[in-house]
């Protein structure tokens, strides 16, 4: 069963959230799904699609990049695929639920800066260049034992995520 994600529109990729069967463990992941051309004058995702799963490829078991489980082809959609880790939410997504006055958690934004700027130095150091950075590609990740609340209002200045970098497709 998939189900569109709201507020998750990317320029070429449709993107679901699959939930899997009780055997699989009972969890979801991340489906993007890219049309392949019907046209001539169609942009050609192929290539691109090829450099997302080569890059994801190469930063395998790297902490600062999402994680890539599969990639192919259904040709019932004729649609390319890839299947990702199921992220809580994207940064944009967080920064909105914060308090309008930045300056209340100005240490905690800093230190979320921080981890975006050591991630994408990881990505640099393996060679890859992300080339559309911006908070909806800056997903985010529950430390172990924090709780739903503490997530979304941190009580101190220490992020209670960590950041993963996605969607390299461009």
């Amino acid at each position: 069963r998939r189900t569109r994600i709201s507020g998750v529109a990317g320029a070429y990729a449709t993107v679901y959230r699959c939930a899997l069967p009780a055997w699989a463990g009972d969890t979801s992941v991340v489906l993007k799904h890219l049309d392949t051309p019907k046209h001539i004058q169609d942009r050609c995702a192929q290539v691109d699609f090829h450099s997302e799963v080569t890059i994801l490829d190469t930063l395998a078991g790297r902490p600062s990049a999402c994680k890539m489980f599969d990639f192919g082809l259904d040709p019932r959609a004729d649609a390319l695929l890839l299947v990702l880790k199921d992220y809580r939410c994207s940064l944009k997504q967080w920064r909105a639920a914060q308090p309008a006055d930045p300056a209340v958690q100005l240490r905690l934004y800093y230190a979320v800066f921080r981890q975006v700027v050591v991630a994408v130095g990881e990505l640099l150091d393996a060679g890859v260049i992300h080339f559309d950075l911006k908070c909806d590609n800056v997903l985010l990740e529950p430390l172990p034992g924090r709780n739903n609340a503490e997530f979304w209002s941190p009580s101190s200045a220490t992020p209670p995520f960590k950041v993963v970098l996605a969607d390299f497709g461009e």
